[in-house]
């Protein structure tokens, strides 16, 4: 009898990290809907004639929490593609929030308490990740705001915008 009632409060637990998750990713979509990205398949969208920017989360396989990856695709190098992953980005990059005053590339469920705050840190990373960054003159200059990008960037990329 000690074991059921053991399983049932580890179900509600789960239950409660479900719901834990349904929220962060219901916040998530709404922040970049409203910011003018577009979702298709698990990935959300925004672009130019030069610029593929393509957003995606990413559950973590060791505790409860995500990661939101960032891909830049430059369409001159990469004219046959369409609807990349984040995976695919010529740049890529992570969302970051401030928790206990370091700057992380991760979002901890256990730790988000306030949902108006996680919504402020995505639309925040959208400015300055996404707002400038579609066009070749607005990745050279989010590389100079960031220049560790420049290791998160592939060798044809670097060529491309003059950094190798």
């Amino acid at each position: 009898m000690a074991k059921a009632g053991k399983q049932s409060s580890t179900l509600i637990n789960r239950l409660d990290v479900i719901m834990e998750t349904k929220q962060f990713k219901r916040s998530v979509n709404e922040c970049f809907v409203e910011s003018g990205l577009s979702k298709k398949g698990g990935y959300y969208y925004k672009s130019s004639e030069e610029v593929i920017c393509a957003v995606g989360t990413q559950k973590s396989n060791y505790s409860q929490g995500f990661y939101i990856n960032v891909g830049y695709i430059i369409r001159q190098l990469n004219p046959t593609i369409n609807t990349p992953g984040a995976s695919d980005g010529d740049i890529r990059t992570r969302f970051t929030s401030l928790r206990e005053g370091k700057l992380i590339d991760f979002f901890d469920l256990e730790k988000i308490q306030d949902e108006e705050q996680l919504r402020e840190s995505i639309r925040e990373n959208i400015s300055n990740l996404i707002g400038g960054s579609l066009s070749i003159t607005g990745l050279r200059a989010l590389i100079t705001k960031n220049p560790t990008l420049l290791y998160q960037m592939s060798i044809n990329a670097k060529q491309f915008l003059g950094y190798q």
